[in-house]
């Protein structure tokens, strides 16, 4: 963090205060273990086992490790993606890149851990040290662990005691939401009707948008409450591969519309302001 700050700050060659922002989000990768050479080291562990060394390890050792998948008697759990944090600087010099990556984490899928916290705590101290720089917000995926961190860093900016704010991604809501319609803990109503969720079943909709095994996936919301798959349960009812009222699929429709209103409502950076305001109400009433 430190020597991307200096870099900045020798390029602007000015008194203006550098602003920065934290962005932290994870990417899958190939679960395996494997050789580096150049690292010299087993590799694909998630964390603490990413990097075991490999330069005190004789070879029946190191074939031990990639076939039982353990070391010092200690399972290895292998990483299904890598959590990368990454800083973005406002208005860089001419030839600076915005966006530099400072530490990632592998991890198995949607693991809890205090990287996020982890993180936020060094940007808040490398902040000190340099007057000139300023610290604004860090944004995440919002699962898990993630919530209370954004939660406690909202409560203790409102309450004065630090200077950075934190944000969820903008279809958190909705995936929150989703798993109410579709999770089958409770029968999602509509007046008198109920949204009979098994009609999306019924209708074909591939399997992994309704059971969902990634809950921090941008795309399967966004495919899920699609015109598409509207589209889909609409022409199952009317062929007859999916059985049921049409009042029932007429609670599910306008459930699916208003969740769709949410996504674009946080997402249409051009549509006026009003207009996003209005449709966040009308999908929450």
């Amino acid at each position: 963090m430190s020597d991307a700050i200096n870099k900045r700050l020798v390029a602007k060659q000015t008194t203006s205060t550098t602003t920065f922002s934290i962005a932290i989000d994870a990417t899958k990768v190939s679960q395996l273990l494997e050789i580096s050479t150049a690292f010299k080291a087993i590799m694909g562990g998630a964390h603490p086992h990413h990097l075991i060394s490999t330069i005190d390890l004789d070879s029946p050792t190191i074939k031990n490790i990639l076939d039982k998948r353990e070391h010092l008697e200690e399972a290895i759990d292998i990483a299904s993606e890598v959590k990368v944090a990454f800083m973005v600087f406002q208005k860089p010099p001419p030839g600076v890149s915005p966006i530099v990556i400072i530490s990632a984490r592998p991890q198995s899928n949607n693991e809890c851990s205090s990287f996020t916290a982890d993180i936020m705590n060094a940007a808040d101290f490398v902040t000190r040290q340099f007057p000139s720089t300023s610290f604004v917000n860090f944004a995440v995926d919002g699962v898990s662990l993630e919530t209370k961190d954004v939660m406690t860093t909202i409560c203790n900016f409102l309450g004065g005691r630090c200077n950075f704010t934190g944000a969820v991604d903008n279809k958190h809501n909705v995936k929150n939401d989703r798993y109410q319609l579709i999770g089958g803990s409770g029968v999602p109503i509509v007046g008198k009707y109920v949204a009979d969720v098994d009609l999306i079943r019924q209708a074909g909709v591939p399997e992994d948008l309704f059971i969902v095994k990634d809950f921090a996936s941008d795309k399967k919301v966004e495919e899920l409450f699609s015109y598409g798959t509207m589209k889909k349960i609409e022409d199952a009812m009317i062929d007859g591969r999916a059985i049921g009222l049409i009042e029932d699929y007429g609670a599910l429709a306008v459930t699916m519309l208003f969740l769709r209103i949410h996504l674009h409502a946080m997402n249409a950076r051009l549509e006026v302001s009003q207009c996003r305001a209005m449709y966040l109400w009308m999908s929450m009433i």
